[in-house]
């Protein structure tokens, strides 16, 4: 039979206060809307500035409704912003933690890997 764990006792478990309980919810939310491979590919491509839709498109090779669709939902959850140029939209990060954290995705996952 196996053994059961016994909770740690009162006196070493953290205490948690509320501004820590609200930024945990922060982040969470943050993390939540980055955690879709589309929308992390779209916060990507926006990292080096703004980007026309077309050019989003082209450089994360996802179809118009789809884009379209995570466009929305990254604007909806304040992460990027759009301005329009008479025929076209142009999308930009504003909020700079999804910018840093898309940066420290590409440094583990994606950058090229140097040699030793």
């Amino acid at each position: 039979m196996p053994r059961r764990q016994r909770k740690a006792p009162r006196a070493a478990r953290v205490a948690v206060d509320a501004d820590l309980r609200k930024k945990a919810r922060q982040a969470s939310g943050l993390l939540r809307n980055l955690a879709h491979a589309h929308r992390l590919l779209i916060v990507c491509a926006l990292a080096n500035g703004e980007r026309s839709v077309t050019e989003i498109e082209h450089d994360i090779g996802v179809g118009q409704p789809r884009l379209s669709q995570q466009l929305a939902e990254l604007r909806t959850a304040g992460i990027i912003a759009n301005r329009r140029n008479a025929q076209s939209v142009y999308y930009h990060v504003v909020d700079d933690r999804a910018g840093r954290i898309a940066g420290v995705l590409y440094e583990m996952f994606c950058a090229p890997r140097r040699r030793r």
